[in-house]
């Protein structure tokens, strides 16, 4: 019985391990063809003031369900976070800065954008003026992670 347990923490250890290595050279393959590729998740300009709404966009031809329609998309929890000065925010702070769910910009697109208003402060109320946001999407299909970060001025 013992061996077996071993044996099984042995290969879960191997997954992870190899997930992990997937998304490290994913991360490489981003930083070599996010400009020619234009995929990834992406905010519309590099600074913005406290109120502000940005435009986030996320480029997955993944997401893209139905080929003669517009599709929306809802990430489901943890795939699209956030973070303010390297502190991860809750999804229910993120929920409320977030003002609209990823709409595709047209049919078959695969480009999604959603409505983000700058908050004054963080989830502990303090300013965030100066500080940088952080946007994470998970791609679970290309196994990487995609990130863009702004600052608020």
């Amino acid at each position: 019985m013992r061996i077996r347990i071993l044996l099984l923490f042995l290969l879960v250890s191997c997954i992870i391990v190899g997930v992990m290595q997937n998304f490290a050279a994913g991360e490489d393959a981003y930083k070599n063809t996010k400009k020619t590729l234009n995929i990834g998740v992406h905010f519309d300009k590099d600074f913005y003031k406290i109120g502000q709404k940005a435009i986030v966009t996320i480029v997955d031809k993944n997401l893209n369900k139905r080929y003669d329609a517009i599709d929306s998309y809802k990430p489901v929890r943890g795939f699209v976070s956030l973070e303010i000065d390297d502190r991860k925010v809750s999804d229910g702070f993120a929920s409320k800065i977030f003002r609209t769910s990823f709409k595709e910009t047209g049919s078959n697109t695969s480009i999604f954008k959603a409505l983000l208003k700058i908050p004054s402060t963080d989830e502990l109320g303090k300013s965030i003026k100066g500080k940088e946001i952080r946007i994470n999407y998970v791609d679970i299909h290309n196994h990487v992670i995609w990130h863009d970060t702004i600052t608020i001025l």
